[in-house]
């Protein structure tokens, strides 16, 4: 049983969505310092998530420094905009599937914004 406890303890360690739960659950609390120390290890785990990007800034706002926070919500749009850069087919590929009537428009020109980070239920 203590090898199996362990085993989740460094798989949770390792896990950057962990620390992400962690984090809300101690925004939540308005566990401020603990939220902030929980984003930056999901961050330091996986930088390529804007939501731990405004996970981060919302305790930065809330900690009154808003032009942290505000770098912060720069940082996730630039991380967005680049993984969806990385994943949009080209736009031959577009045309050839428009013009086959099997897909619609994508998420061209998406933003992330506060409402969509706070309208979200942990």
């Amino acid at each position: 049983a203590e090898q199996y406890e362990a085993a989740i303890h460094q798989f949770n360690e390792r896990n950057p969505y962990h620390h992400f739960a962690r984090g809300q659950v101690a925004f939540k609390a308005k566990n401020l310092v603990l939220a902030k120390e929980s984003f930056l290890s999901a961050l330091r785990l996986k930088k390529a998530e804007p939501d731990f990007y405004m996970a981060l800034a919302r305790v930065y706002a809330a900690m009154g420094d808003e032009s942290r926070a505000e770098e912060l919500r720069q940082k996730a749009q630039v991380v967005l905009v680049s993984d969806e850069a990385i994943y949009r087919p080209s736009s031959e590929k577009l045309r050839l599937i428009d013009s086959s009537g099997i897909v619609g428009k994508g998420r061209a020109g998406t933003t992330i914004s506060m409402d969509r980070f706070d309208n979200q239920s942990w």
